[in-house]
Parts: C-alpha cells; sequence; structure tokens
C-alpha cells in the first residue's frame, strides 16, 4: 500500500511549489519530479525537504516536505504540468476551495481553508520576489542561492488573528532612523510604550550588517533578529554579499542614503521573510527615515504607512536632493502623518495629521537619583554646575557656551555628549567647561543629581525650529531649572520662568543661570516642574499615537446581496476570509429570498461570526432594494456593495479605502476585473483561483497606487463614502430587478460634484451576472425596459468601453 500523499500548489514563473510526505516513512524526503503531461517530458526534480511554517502551525503535517522546484521553462498554466513522488502523481490546487455544505459548515473549517488560501498566496509573492533577486544577483556576479529554509529559533510562530476591532493592538514594522542600541530616543521611546499596550514590535534598525557567505547562501534574505524586551523583536538586515561594481559600497551600510533599484529589492526581499516567517500581513509600517519608502514601494506595497516625521531631514548637511524628493512622495502618499512640532506639521499638507509632540520617561528622570562613579570628581564642587546633555553638533551654540562660561567663571559647565560634527577648534573653550562625551541612557539621572541648572544652547537653524527638545521634559522631570535659547517648540509650551528661561545674547543667557540658581527652589516650585513633566511623557504620547494608528482602519461596511447561488456565496466569504487583511470590517449579507438552502447557511454563519449579520428579504425585489437594505442598517462611514460572484484579493479593501480616502472630490471608487464592460476590464486569463491570484498580482503590482477618473463604475464592487449617501441618497429601486441602477448611481454623484475613480492596484475576480443563470431572454428584457427608464430620466443612454491601454480591454 503506497502511503505517499501530497499537493501541487502552484508555479510561480518557473518555480513549482507544494509539499509530499511518505506516511510510512516520514524521514524519508521525497524526490519530486515535475512532468510535462502532454510531452511526458521532465520539467525540473528535486526534494520535498524543505519547511513550510505557514501549514505547519495549522496542524496540516506538512511542514517539513515542502518542495520549491525551477523549471526549465515556463508553462503557461498549471493544467499543463503534474507532480510525481514515490510513483504517485500529486493532487493539484483545483479551480475552487470547495465549499463545506450547510450542514457541515464549521468555524474551524472556514479558519482553515481561509488560512491555507492566505499562506499560499504569501508564499508566491515571496517566490515572485525571489525570482526578481535572483536575476539581479547574477547581473552583479552574485553566486546567490536562495531557499525558504528558516532557521531553528524562527520555528513554530503563532499564527496571526486578525484583529476585528481597531482599538486592539496589533503588529507594527518600525523603520526606524536609529538602531535600537543606539541612543535611547523617541522611536525607542514610542516602541517601548506601544509594546506595553500589547503592540507586537518589529524594530528595523537603521544601519545593515555584512552577508558572511561563501558561493551559496540560504540564509541570505533571513534578517537578524533578537529579542531585546517584551514585545520587542529587534532586526537587523544585511547588505548584499559580494556587492561589488555597485557605485559606492558606503551608501550599502544604512538606510540613510537613497537605495538604488536593486538595494531596495534586496532589503525589501528580506522584509518579505520577515512577513512570511512571522505572519505580518496585517501590520503596519512606521516610517522614519524617507529612504523606507523606496524599500516598501518595492516589495511591501500592501502595507499601511505611517510616517513619523521627527526631523527637518533636508536641514541635515548629508541629506542627498534624492532622500528630500522621496519624502515629498511619503508625505502625500502615507496613510497617516505624524509630526513632532508646528515647523514640521505646517510644512505638509495631509487630511490625516497627527501632532505628536515628544514626551519623557517620567519614572526614570523623576525618581531619586543616586550619584555615580563616572561623575565622582565634580560631586563635591561648590560652584554652581550647569549641565547639558545630547549631541554637541552643528546646531550647538558652542560659541555662546564658552562666552557664558567666561562671564561666569566661577560656574562649572558639564557637557554630555558626542561632538561628532562640532568644529571644537573654532572657538577657545574656557578651563570650566568639561566635556564628558557621551554617556549611557542609564547614567543621566546621576548627572542630572549634580546639576544645578540645566542648559539647551541652540543655534536657531531650520533644523532645530522643527526640534521639539526632549530634554526640556527631562529636565524638568527631574525637579531641575532650565535655561534655553529662544526655540519655538520651547516658547509654545508658556511655561513660567520658573520652569524655563529664554535667553538670545549671552548676557541675557548668563544672568538667567544666575537668576535660576538663586531663584528659590521650595518645593512647590519643583512639584510644578514635575507636575509639567508628568503630563508630557510618553506614555501620554502613546494614547495619541494609538489614535493615529486606529485612524487607518476607519470601520467599513461590506453589503453583499445575494439571490440563490449559494455556492458562490460560499466562495465570495471564504475570499473575504482569507484576503481582507483590514482589522476593521462588518459585512452585512441581504439575503433577497433565496430558495437553495442560502437562507440555513448565512443563518449558521451570523451566529459563528460577531461582525457579520444578515437581513432576510421575503421577496426578491432586486438588486437595488437589497442594496439599500444593506446600507440602510449599515453605521459605517466607508460602504462597500459587493456581488455574491466575485472573489477578493489580498488587501483588497484597505486599497480601496486608500484611494476613495486620497481626496476628498473622491466619492466612488471601484477595482480592475476580468469580467464587466467598460473600463474597468482588464486582459487577463488563469485556469484556478490560486493562479487568479498571482497572475492577477503581477498586473496591479505595476500599477501601485495608479487610479484613473472615470464616468461611471460597475457595482459588481465598488465603495462609496457615506457622504455620498447623505447627499444623494439611496439606489433608485425603479430598476428593479437590476441593470442600470449603478449607472444612474454614478450620473447623481458626479452631479453632485463627486469624482469615480478606478484603482488599478486592486484586483476583483466576477463571474458577471451569475443571478440570472442562463436566461438570457430575461436578461435581454430587463436591459431594454430600464434603458428606456434611464433614458427617459436623463435624456441620454450610457455608452460603456474599454481601455485603449497595453493590458486593458
Amino acid at each position: 500500500m503506497n502511503d505517499v500523499r501530497g499537493h501541487l500548489d502552484g508555479v510561480v514563473g518557473r518555480l513549482a511549489f507544494g509539499w509530499a510526505l511518505d506516511d510510512s516513512d516520514p524521514s524519508r524526503k521525497l524526490k519530486i519530479t515535475i512532468v510535462d503531461k502532454q510531452t511526458g517530458a521532465t520539467l525540473g526534480e528535486g526534494l520535498a525537504n524543505q519547511p513550510r511554517e505557514d501549514l505547519g502551525i495549522l496542524g496540516q503535517q506538512d511542514s517539513d516536505y515542502a518542495f520549491r522546484i525551477e523549471l526549465n521553462s515556463f508553462p503557461s498554466s498549471l493544467a499543463e504540468i503534474e507532480a510525481v513522488a514515490g510513483g504517485v502523481t500529486l493532487v493539484k490546487a483545483s479551480t475552487s476551495t470547495a465549499a463545506p455544505s450547510s450542514g457541515n459548515l464549521s468555524s474551524r473549517s472556514l479558519d482553515v481553508l481561509a488560512s491555507l488560501n492566505q499562506a499560499n498566496l504569501a508564499l508566491q509573492r515571496t517566490l515572485a520576489l525571489e525570482i526578481k533577486v535572483k536575476r539581479i544577483a547574477a547581473a552583479l556576479g552574485l553566486p546567490l542561492d536562495i531557499d525558504n529554509e528558516l532557521p531553528d529559533d524562527q520555528k513554530h510562530q503563532p499564527r496571526e488573528i486578525p484583529r476585528q476591532k481597531a482599538e486592539e493592538p496589533g503588529k507594527l514594522i518600525v523603520f526606524s532612523i536609529i538602531d535600537w542600541g543606539y541612543r535611547y530616543q523617541r522611536p525607542q521611546q514610542i516602541s517601548a510604550s506601544l509594546a506595553e499596550d500589547g503592540y507586537q514590535i518589529y524594530y528595523v534598525n537603521a544601519n545593515f550588517i555584512a552577508t558572511h557567505s561563501s558561493g551559496s547562501d540560504s540564509k541570505a534574505l533571513l534578517p537578524s533578529l533578537k529579542r531585546v524586551r517584551k514585545n520587542i523583536l529587534e532586526v537587523t538586515l544585511k547588505k548584499p554579499p559580494h556587492f561589488s561594481g555597485s557605485g559606492n559600497e558606503q551608501d550599502l551600510n544604512n538606510i540613510y542614503n537613497h537605495p538604488s533599484d536593486a538595494m531596495a529589492l534586496w532589503i525589501s526581499a528580506q522584509l518579505r521573510s520577515l512577513i512570511e516567517i512571522y505572519k505580518l500581513e496585517s501590520a503596519i509600517a512606521i516610517i522614519m527615515h524617507p529612504s523606507w519608502h523606496k524599500i516598501c514601494r518595492t516589495g511591501l506595497q500592501e502595507l499601511p504607512i505611517v510616517y513619523d516625521c521627527m526631523d527637518h531631514i533636508a536641514g541635515f548637511p548629508e541629506t542627498s536632493l534624492e532622500v528630500i524628493e522621496e519624502e515629498k512622495l511619503l508625505a502625500s502618499q502615507c496613510d497617516a502623518l505624524v509630526t513632532t512640532s508646528e515647523f514640521l506639521h505646517n510644512q505638509f499638507t495631509h487630511n490625516n495629521h497627527y501632532l505628536i509632540r515628544n514626551g519623557c520617561d517620567y519614572a526614570y528622570f523623576s525618581a531619586a537619583a543616586m550619584p555615580d562613579s563616572l561623575f565622582e570628581r565634580y560631586q563635591s564642587a561648590t560652584s554652581p554646575i550647569v549641565c547639558y546633555y545630547g549631541a554637541i553638533s552643528g546646531w550647538f551654540d558652542l560659541k555662546l557656551v564658552a562666552d557664558v562660561a567666561n562671564q561666569l567663571n566661577h560656574h562649572t559647565f558639564l557637557l554630555a555628549g558626542s561632538t561628532e560634527g562640532c568644529d571644537l577648534d573654532a572657538v577657545e573653550i574656557p578651563d570650566n567647561v568639561h566635556f564628558l562625551g557621551e554617556i549611557p541612557y542609564n547614567k543621566l539621572t546621576a548627572l542630572l543629581l549634580l546639576a544645578d541648572v540645566c542648559i539647551i544652547p541652540f543655534k536657531l537653524t531650520d533644523l532645530i525650529k522643527a526640534t521639539n527638545p526632549v530634554k526640556v521634559y527631562e529636565y524638568l522631570a527631574a525637579g531641575k531649572p532650565v535655561v534655553s535659547t529662544w526655540l519655538p517648540e520651547i516658547e509654545a509650551l508658556n511655561l513660567d520662568e520658573s520652569l524655563v528661561r529664554l535667553a538670545a545674547t549671552a548676557d541675557e543667557f548668563s544672568a538667567a543661570i544666575i537668576n535660576a540658581t538663586q531663584e528659590d527652589s521650595s518645593h512647590e516650585v519643583v512639584a510644578a516642574r514635575r507636575h509639567f513633566a508628568a503630563e508630557n511623557t510618553w506614555n501620554n504620547r502613546k494614547e495619541l499615537y494609538d489614535q493615529a494608528l486606529n485612524s487607518i482602519f476607519p470601520e467599513v461596511s461590506i453589503i453583499i446581496p445575494c439571490h440563490n447561488n449559494i455556492h458562490s456565496t460560499q466562495l465570495c466569504i471564504e475570499s473575504l476570509q482569507a484576503h481582507t487583511h483590514y482589522p476593521n470590517y462588518n459585512l452585512i449579507i441581504v439575503d433577497d429570498a433565496s430558495k437553495d438552502g442560502t437562507h440555513h447557511y448565512l443563518n449558521r454563519l451570523q451566529e459563528q461570526n460577531s461582525h457579520i449579520s444578515v437581513i432576510t428579504l421575503e421577496e426578491n425585489s432586486g438588486f437595488a432594494h437589497a442594496c439599500n437594505r444593506g446600507m440602510g442598517q449599515a453605521r459605517s462611514d466607508y460602504l462597500v456593495i459587493l456581488n455574491n460572484d466575485t472573489q477578493v484579493t489580498p488587501h483588497w479593501l484597505f486599497k480601496l479605502l486608500r484611494a476613495l480616502r486620497a481626496d476628498q472630490s473622491i466619492g466612488l471608487c471601484g477595482p480592475v476585473t476580468n469580467a464587466i464592460g467598460n473600463e474597468q476590464k482588464i486582459k487577463i486569463a488563469y485556469g484556478t483561483m490560486k493562479e487568479m491570484q498571482w497572475r492577477s498580482q503581477e498586473f496591479t503590482t505595476a500599477r501601485h497606487r495608479k487610479t484613473l477618473e472615470v464616468d461611471a463604475l460597475a457595482f459588481f464592487c465598488v465603495m462609496l463614502k457615506r457622504d455620498v449617501v447623505r447627499d444623494i441618497g439611496l439606489l433608485d429601486e425603479d430598476f428593479g430587478l437590476g441593470y442600470y441602477e449603478d449607472d444612474d448611481y454614478c450620473v447623481r454623484a458626479r452631479k453632485a460634484g463627486y469624482r469615480l475613480v478606478i484603482c488599478d492596484d486592486v484586483f476583483i475576480h466576477h463571474e458577471l451576472s451569475k443571478s440570472f443563470g442562463k436566461d438570457d431572454l430575461k436578461r435581454s428584457e430587463l436591459i431594454a425596459k430600464n434603458r428606456t427608464l434611464f433614458c427617459a430620466k436623463w435624456g441620454f443612454d450610457v455608452v460603456h468601453s474599454y481601455r485603449d491601454e497595453e493590458g486593458f480591454g
């Protein structure tokens, strides 16, 4: 008896993938032969010896028996090939996943089917990207052999359960501007605060490390991972191995230089691996340096993006024009924009903009500090001590400090921080000024313990105008008086002089320091300083940050009208569960008097899913009436009408929403599809739904964020704003069972001033006219009747046409 079983899942380019297992001898790794069915020729061979974590975590028992075999030619479809293992022809992916019958339906079966579909498509995306990387690697002379082998310490990660409520913590990929182990600043503070609330943080360092390889390196595209604290994983990416002849090799060391196309592809491939390992399909990307945006545009197009703009990037002399241009693109395309100062806030126009200033770790800086041997020589000082810590760079007014120190020659000035970028030889430094170098974050309170006054002596450059200084909050949390040059962000705090004194000249600065050392340091004054700091903690900022994250996912109501065709409805809903990587949607299914068991299926579905509700109509009143009942029950600001003869693709909902929210004038948007009679139709062919997924992805990926304004959209899938419904009302039910009600609604929307757009980066499979089956006569009669009604109402007939562009029509 042959105990070999397995599955040929699909083909991406020239890579065939699937799994095979001999139950009688699980340790045996089967040889797989890919055969051309028509000619009998062998197209490729390999072993089923690779892991599939995405399936293993589902208990499918094939997690260590996957194969990925490069074929010697491109098959035009999965139908032309078969895979043989141990004399057994493996099961092949079918046109559609068989839906469980209404009697056998269970939430577990739906979950498994949805997860398998999601896992297979995720792997297909990775394989497609790897093909591109291998092509570039070959062109650059890189002997790179890429596979999907995972290290032991990265196995058995839990499968992500998509969130159903936007307020529940999710997963964040923080594309940082500094490494985790560098100065502990806003990037780490924000990450740590969100992690405390349950967010899973994947903190991507700004600097890359070398890829140690000779010849083949199967782990070249796996980033280095390190757990740095609960809920935070530090991710360090690798430079390409033997990357020669590529220009300035210094540019490959970090993200600060705008990456080349090849470098962006290399880095995004590693991040794709991270997404596949940890199931981050629903993660949000927080970008803190503009160059990360090119990485996301290259290989992570589906991720929602928050741009956390904490610096005036053009103010750094080393910033290239390419980075500045990338920032403009990022600021216009991000899904939420966070800025840290009024100056930065006024630099950008965005319809989802949050001003979230810096804060402080109040618990640390307000705690009773202990002396530290690092500062032992200053602990017995009898003269007042003036302290500063932070970068001592081009924006630090060293001449001002020297002049003030000369005037206050009985004060001791302690300056802690790196002096990189500061010309110390340009100014004669008095003997009472001491440079301490960089000191660890955990030593700062010991330094502040010595301070009588803390200073912020910055030049008023654009870079500093954009800066909300963290140290002002930290100084005050320690109860210290502060003297600063005039900065717009400090003036905006509107603080009493007992907290912060502002000075413009050396004389004013010296006088402010003297007044600060002589002022009443009573408990009340110190308490006032601490009270201000306590209201400006990173935890306070975290609450605002959480609002920004949740704003990306407003609630969306998906309305599915259905009349009979239970099998189509099941496939539609399964595709929604598999590919709607969106945490805050509800599903309203309107059963328009079905007679084929749909009622029982939907009721069972409603019982098992809190985000699904069912409306049952006693009579078949038509498409418009069913949609109107659904929209009448929906309470969301964004609505989707979706036919039950459709199947969706990954991230479809978010990409439609992104387009709809990009411009206030857009009222409705729709996807491209395989079957429709207008500009939304594209040229695409596929034999299975799995093939549909990756073929449609090939089309949409190349059209990332591209839209086309049109006069009309077909309502097999359309997203619209609640404002449109408030302004023009519901669908006109005079059109009865169907046809022309969508054209009518589009005319009304355009007359009300709303624009309609097609999203070229969203594909939805459509069966077309499934509701009427094969009754062509009934369909023709309805079309003729409703054409007459439409023409009488508007005085013209609508004329649809295909797009005269490559790939469309």
